[in-house]
């Protein structure tokens, strides 16, 4: 069996539409991007070529994760909250290498409106940034 690159396996996990993603620049404002996000953008991301940002949702409103963005090193508390909320195996706290922290919760892909308002409630619990930031499904989000 042919193990998996691992561009490979956070495309599987993270990528929820290949059609769509944010590029930052060097000033550190963000742009979508439209054309076909591949592998190859990821492993260039892993590198430090440039920063890419992915829609956690796809065309039909499913998500695959959420994401607490903490603007401050550390967060082991809300690292635990949302390991009570989901569970310990499908979240992941990440260091951004910047003056934050990211933490993740993976999903079996989800319809948005079945999460919308655990994601909510979580946000003033928290009284932090979680992604998605839409808490309707509209064709017309990007």
């Amino acid at each position: 069996m042919k193990s998996q690159s691992l561009a490979d396996r956070l495309f599987q996990i993270f990528i929820a539409r290949t059609d769509v993603f944010g590029v930052e620049d060097e000033t550190g404002a963000w742009r979508t991007e439209r054309g076909k996000l591949t592998e190859g953008a990821v492993e260039k991301h892993l590198k430090g070529e440039f920063t890419l940002g992915v829609y956690p949702f796809n065309q039909k409103g499913y998500i695959k994760w959420v994401l607490a963005d903490l603007d401050f090193k550390g967060g082991q508390a809300v690292y635990e909250y949302m390991c009570k909320k989901f569970s310990q195996e499908s979240t992941l706290m990440v260091d951004t290498g910047g003056k934050g922290t990211h933490i993740f919760v993976i999903l079996q892909p989800t319809p948005l409106w079945q999460i919308a308002n655990q994601i909510g409630q979580m946000e003033k619990e928290l009284k932090i940034r979680l992604f998605p930031k839409q808490r309707e499904w509209r064709t017309d989000t990007i």
